[in-house]
């Protein structure tokens, strides 16, 4: 029994690179602007702080995706100690159960809560809440 080589076999497959836009992916298509994340610290970051949780989900997403750009080296270190620290314990430290014993990260907590009561009451934030009159 002769067997087939496998040009012979896939002999009707294009041998480049096929112009079709659904192989693409996450290519960039001609015409479209590369975006390009200056800060690779930024969707570490972004990665990082998007927990099992679903509520810390919620208080650590938004204050990353709009203020981790303007980080220095240090609140990036500060942050990521602070995504370091398991859910519960991050929990706790959200919601006035527990205090952290890093004063850094106490001040970076209080940032985070008053950044998204700011974004609650401005009406743009994942907390917007109707506030009766």
């Amino acid at each position: 029994v002769s067997v087939s080589h496998d040009y012979e076999l896939h002999q009707n497959m294009s041998q480049g690179v096929e112009p079709r836009t659904g192989h693409w992916g996450n290519q960039i298509r001609p015409g479209q602007k590369k975006k390009v994340n200056l800060r690779p610290q930024v969707a570490k970051l972004t990665w990082r702080s998007r927990r099992g949780a679903r509520e810390l989900d919620g208080l650590l997403l938004p204050f990353i995706q709009e203020n981790a750009i303007r980080f220095s080296p240090g609140e990036f270190a500060r942050m990521e100690r602070l995504l370091a620290q398991p859910d519960p314990v991050l929990l706790d430290w959200f919601l006035g159960r527990a205090a952290p014993g890093d004063h850094e990260l106490a001040d970076l907590i209080k940032e985070i809560l008053s950044y998204l009561q700011e974004r609650r009451c401005a009406g743009r934030g994942v907390l917007n809440q109707k506030n009766p009159a």
